[in-house]
């Protein structure tokens, strides 16, 4: 089951962010690399998109760059990795991008 984390930034804001899957691993198992990194708008209303680096692991966590996004708008990222055990795990985040 994923686990969710709401955040917050500015709309003019760069930031990393990281998602932690350290929770989600069975002992003894590890982030070996990041399938995908997607966002959706979950509620109010896009002007302008949010954008989202490719992830880098840093077990257990996966760090990526965010930017832009519309002020008022909440997203919905979903981060997908594959373990060394040959597991796959999917955390969800929420990103409320605010308005300055």
């Amino acid at each position: 089951m994923p686990i969710s984390q709401t955040l917050e930034k500015y709309q003019s804001e760069a930031r990393k962010y990281d998602f932690d899957f350290s929770n989600l691993l069975e002992n003894g198992d590890s982030v070996a690399s990041v399938s995908s990194i997607s966002n959706s708008v979950f509620s109010g209303s896009e002007t302008t998109g949010l954008t989202v680096g490719a992830g880098s692991v840093n077990d257990p966590s996966v760090q990526a760059s965010i930017s832009a996004g519309t002020g008022g708008v909440t997203y919905k990222l979903v981060c997908t990795v594959s373990t060394s055990n040959g597991n796959t795990l999917v955390l969800v985040g929420f990103l409320k991008v605010l308005a300055e």
